[in-house]
């Protein structure tokens, strides 16, 4: 039968009792049982034969609220597909898709870089965090949004040679991020290719700085090697393109970039001025002085950060708003509102008449409430200059519950050999240093420190001619070069006195200490974790021996092992691993043993930094137990042990972190090392130097902390952003598993139902074998994105195993694996397929929850959820909830968005809705909520307009500074050149100068273009909900 009546052929028609399920009548039809049965073609390969009594035709131009007058309600999957859609867009700027997208765990301070990255205009940033809070996973969070936000394929990590494996390994681990290390003849290849193909490369490297920067000496032409090959590479493209090669670059250790004068700084700006995005990681942006800071700020943006006068002048205004802000903040009391008129009366041009006026409104009603003073704070903070470009977290900022440590000073004594080889030796030295060169100071100094770590370990270096290399640097960061120190150092091989291994390895006095120490740890706790620490290579490596000998089950890990210093790490971390650790702080640079609570200093290192490396392996975040415990091996027969216990004891690094003192300490350690083997100076001598030098330490310290205080609020308002945060966690405002999980199931089940979803093991295991047809469609999805993440879905003929969970471990499979998120090819498919069967959506809903979790009353709401979209220099893209109980008051945003959000996740289709409903008193609070979110919506728009107009007219005057720089930069060398009469290569610079002036032309037109801006509010769904029994 071809038609039947009511229907065409090709109607589109949807189920009564369920309006979200649409189909077309593909004209066939038969009786069955007196029933005439319609054959709807619900997709591929979903056609099914469907009463006529319960079919109607899809009304062509049916509104939403139509849907809702007339009662056409769908369920929560209908829902479902709106919102995870919208979301996994990538775009909404009121939503993390970083958080909850790697196997890390949750802290609310490692998303405020994320934050302030997404709503800074310039897409770059300086991360000041301590040590240990994380700034590896903060910056790779970022990256994790330029995926998902703007497709990014090519990020740049650049570091200290020594991370780049720490680098890789957690990208791997925490992310399931691949990534290479290259050198610079490596990365050159990478970006050649990437130049002449940008849409079809994608990748992840990582370098170290001490490979690719290029000195003056590497640009002779007699000598031009791969990193003048790469910089020069990099200056070219730099000034022929608009789009950047790179997509972000992430330079960790930055404070070594802050000296502008270094090939290290100049390779560093050739990178940013390549790159749409930059990250700079530091943990010391201050130090002796605001020079630093500057020069870092300088790095990350040169048009701002023109001269040092005029970051003085920005620091003076920014100090008025961090006053400002401070005093609402924390004060806002009627007595403080005085001081807060006067100071917006005095400074109105600095905070800007708009918010001045805004400021003055509030406080005019009297005291404010936290609420009301948190977001004035954050206002202000947003006219701060250094505060789009710096985040700065402390541990006592976000460590509620800190880690006590407990030292414990473990002495002992010589036995009279051992006293009197120490003296014997420690004579020759000194009567070595009467020859001494810089240098060959630091090789005697050395020697010394050796026979202070272990006597047995260092008469065995000698007798064996050992290199001294590793301990120079390791210990006292000297590089052995020159060939007249290396001649001094064969000397001192030559000891005055014939040594007896045996009787100093049966006799070690220290080791036997050592052993009393563990003992009794591994009595009371059999699988305890103890991590020994030296400074030498000789000592790690005899006592490894010694403890094996003695049934101690150890592993040991020292620098330069690359990736089998993991391995080990992971059998150390095991409850039936060994029980101890024996390392070097060079060679758990970049380990976190947080897994263990105590560590042993078989010696105690000459710089209090490397100390501070050392127990920060323990005392970071993730530490499970309240205290670490930490042992010092000293004796007291040496004055080395003496002056350094007291000086450690002395800055309370035992007790609390000391953050970085690099460059306070420099010259006082060197003080004290060298008055150590000066013959000249007595013991006491030696002891009251070391008393004056330290006192000289802490005064420089306390200075250095004083200065920290006062600069750390220019650097954000903390307030307001973990809020954000905590909202965003709390409100699920992520990517969760369950929405791509959803959104899958959805997808195949509606338009390839031949598609294979099979729960595997874990919850949020499957195994995913796509039907024929979907693997087309995906295929050519492939081809013509490009994206930047591999797949094999369309291309194998078995099944593959996609985890969604990025928490969930398996355990070894030959199954092939993909882990499927929001930037995953697969998603990104889906939305884009979703996106191109509007019709197919059904935004209205009737749903019925039973969540014991939401603290809200039972009864009957109205919903009502809509997006707002603005476009100018930047996008802003936000979902808004609201629901009111039928006849009542509107619930909070916070509320609202729970309750929504938790209806499509755990609710049910509410099939009989309309024996509880007057749809009359429903609509009347669905039109109530409408207007409240048009309401809002006029607010957010004008603050859009304004707020673009402020960006457009600083990226205008940015793009101005910048060509002025790139200009000079030419003129100079323009110049030069004259100078050396090098005429024939004139003209090409000179073109590069009008080349930067057509640049210039481009730019200023875009702003222009994006000085209007677009908005518009648009309704997504609308529906009841039913909450309770």
């Amino acid at each position: 039968m071809a038609e039947t009546e009511g229907f065409e052929v090709g109607s589109r028609v949807r189920l009564r009792a369920n309006p979200g399920r649409i189909g077309n009548y593909t004209g066939r039809s038969r009786m069955v049982a007196g029933f005439k049965l319609l054959e709807i073609d619900f997709g591929p390969n979903d056609i099914q034969n469907i009463r006529e009594s319960q079919l109607e035709k899809v009304p062509k131009h049916e509104t939403m609220e139509d849907l809702f007058d007339s009662g056409r309600f769908g369920g929560p999957n209908d829902l479902a597909k709106i919102i995870i859609t919208a979301k996994l867009r990538g775009d909404l700027t009121n939503v993390f898709y970083s958080m909850g997208i790697s196997n890390t765990e949750f802290f609310p301070h490692q998303f405020k870089p994320v934050l302030k990255f997404i709503e800074s205009p310039r897409g770059r940033l300086l991360i000041a965090d301590e040590v240990g809070l994380g700034k590896t996973i903060e910056s790779i969070y970022v990256w994790k949004e330029l995926q998902a936000r703007e497709g990014a394929r090519r990020l740049l990590i650049v570091c200290p040679s020594m991370l780049r494996e720490k680098w890789k390994r957690d990208l791997e681990i925490r992310f399931s991020e691949e990534a290479e290390v290259v050198d610079a003849k490596a990365l050159l290849e990478k970006l050649e290719n990437a130049a002449k193909n940008p849409s079809r490369r994608s990748f992840i490297l990582i370098t170290s700085i001490e490979g690719i920067r290029a000195r003056s000496s590497d640009w002779d032409p007699d000598a031009f090697n791969n990193r003048a090959k790469l910089c020069g590479f990099l200056e070219e493209m730099a000034e022929r393109t608009m789009e950047p090669l790179l997509d972000l670059v992430i330079i960790d250790e930055a404070h070594y970039l802050r000296n502008s004068n270094t090939a290290s700084f100049q390779t560093a700006s050739i990178l940013r001025e390549n790159s749409a995005h930059l990250l700079l990681l530091s943990a010391t942006p201050i130090q002796t002085d605001n020079e630093n800071l500057f020069n870092l700020l300088k790095l990350l943006s040169p048009e701002e950060f023109s001269n040092y006068e005029t970051f003085n002048n920005l620091s003076t205004i920014n100090s008025i708003l961090i006053e400002l802000a401070n005093t609402i903040r924390y004060r806002a009391t009627k007595e403080s509102l005085d001081k807060i008129k006067e100071i917006i009366k005095e400074n109105k041009f600095i905070i800007g008449e708009d918010l001045a006026s805004n400021i003055q409104s509030a406080i005019n009603k009297g005291e404010l409430g936290p609420e009301e003073r948190i977001d004035l704070s954050h206002r202000i903070g947003e006219r701060s200059f250094f505060s789009q470009y710096i985040n700065r977290t402390r541990k006592r900022d976000v460590i509620e519950n800190r880690v006590i440590r407990v030292p414990q000073t473990v002495t002992f004594t010589f036995t009279e050999y051992e006293k009197y080889l120490y003296d014997t030796v420690t004579q020759f030295l000194r009567d070595k240093s009467e020859r001494r060169t810089t240098l060959s100071e630091f090789v005697l100094i050395a020697r010394q420190r050796q026979m202070t770590s272990s006597l047995p370990a260092a008469f065995k270096h000698w007798k064996d001619n050992d290199s001294m290399d590793d301990q120079l640097w390791d210990d006292l960061g000297v590089d052995l070069q020159d060939e007249e120190d290396v001649k001094i150092i064969k000397e001192l091989y030559n000891l005055p006195i014939a040594v007896e291994l045996d009787k100093l390895e049966r006799y070690d006095s220290k080791y036997e200490e050592l052993k009393k120490q563990l003992k009794p740890l591994l009595i009371k706790s059999p699988k305890e974790k103890i991590i020994i620490f030296s400074f030498y290579r000789g000592t790690i490596s005899y006592l490894a021996k010694r403890l094996d000998l003695d049934g101690f089950r150890l592993v040991t890990i020292l620098g330069g092992m690359g990736d089998e210093k993991y391995e080990i790490i992971e059998s150390f971390a095991k409850d039936n691993g060994p029980n101890i650790l024996i390392s070097s702080e060079v060679g758990a640079e970049g380990i976190d043993l947080q897994f263990s609570h105590i560590i042993i200093n078989y010696d105690l290192p000459w710089n209090p930094m490397k100390l501070e490396q050392r127990i920060g392996r323990i005392d970071r975040i993730g530490q499970a137990s309240d205290k670490i415990f930490i042992y010092n091996i000293s004796c007291s027969d040496t004055i080395e042990d003496r002056v350094l216990t007291k000086l450690y004891e002395r800055i309370n690094i035992f007790k609390s972190s000391i953050g970085d003192l690099e460059d306070i300490m420099g010259t006082i350690v060197d003080r004290l090392a060298l008055d150590l083997i000066d013959p000249k100076l007595s013991d006491e001598d030696r002891e009251q130097r070391a008393e004056q030098n330290m006192l000289m330490l802490e005064n420089n310290r306390k200075l250095r902390n004083e200065l920290e205080d006062k600069a750390i609020d220019l650097f954000g308002f903390r307030d307001y952003i973990i809020r954000a945060i905590d909202d965003a966690k709390q409100l699920e405002r992520f990517v969760d598993p369950s929405d791509t999980i959803k959104l899958v199931d959805t997808f195949f089940n509606s338009y390839y139902p031949g598609t294979k979803i099979q729960l595997y093991k874990e919850k949020s295991t499957f195994l995913i074998k796509l039907s024929p047809e979907a693997k087309v469609n995906f295929a050519s999805y492939c081809e013509t994105v490009r994206p930047q993440i591999n797949t094999k879905l369309h291309r194998s003929e078995s099944e593959i195993l996609c985890i969604f969970d990025p928490k969930t471990k398996i355990d070894k499979t030959n199954l092939y694996i993909e882990r499927i998120d929001a930037i995953h090819p697969l998603i990104r498919w889906i939305v884009e397929e979703n996106d191109k069967h509007l019709e197919d959506r059904h935004p209205c809903s009737a749903i019925m929850l039973e969540h014991s979790n939401l603290q809200l009353k039972p009864g009957i709401y109205t919903y009502f959820i809509q997006l707002w979209q603005a476009k100018g220099w930047k996008s802003k893209k936000e979902i808004h909830f609201y629901s009111a109980p039928i006849g009542g008051y509107p619930l909070s945003s916070n509320d609202s968005e729970k309750l929504i959000v938790s209806g499509f996740r755990y609710g049910q289709k509410w099939y009989n809705w309309n024996e509880f409903v007057n749809i009359l008193a429903a609509r009347q609070t669905l039109d109530s909520l409408m207007d409240n979110a048009f309401q809002e919506y006029s607010s957010f728009e004008t603050d859009f307009i304004n707020e673009n107009e402020n960006i457009c007219n600083k990226q205008g005057e940015y793009a101005k500074r910048t060509a002025e720089r790139k200009i000079a930069e030419v003129e100079d060398l323009i110049q030069r050149l004259e100078v050396e009469g090098k005429q024939k290569v004139i003209p090409i610079h000179r073109a590069r100068i009008t080349k930067i002036k057509e640049q210039l032309e481009i730019q200023n037109a875009r702003i222009k273009k994006y000085m209007v801006t677009e908005s518009v509010p648009i309704n997504l769904a609308m529906g009841i909900l039913k909450l309770g029994v």
